[in-house]
């Protein structure tokens, strides 16, 4: 998709002179609102989605776990490390 016109009209052969872009033509011509895609509705839509293979799926269950266990491990490393830093029971240091 072009949104701006190149800087000298010469150096595209498919540029009109008027200025219009010359590859849309065809479809407005047609009188179509928009070109055929190529989603499910250009191929008959009612086909089965394709599977994943199962060693796709056991990848990424085993990423998927293993990330749920890094987040895990930091939160109780932050929650071992806040209680590390808090004040102890004394109310004066004994300074030895």
């Amino acid at each position: 998709m072009r949104n701006r016109q190149p800087a000298d009209q010469r150096m595209d052969p498919y540029a009109p002179s008027d200025g219009r872009n010359a590859r849309a033509q065809p479809c407005r011509a047609a009188g179509a609102d928009a070109p055929a895609g190529h989603g499910r509705a250009a191929t008959g839509g009612d086909r089965e989605p394709r599977r994943a293979s199962p060693l796709l799926r056991v990848l990424s269950g085993l990423f998927t776990f293993v990330l749920l266990l890094m987040l895990l491990v930091g939160g109780v490393a932050y929650l071992f490390d806040s209680q590390i830093d808090a004040p102890g029971p004394l109310e004066t240091s004994q300074g030895r």
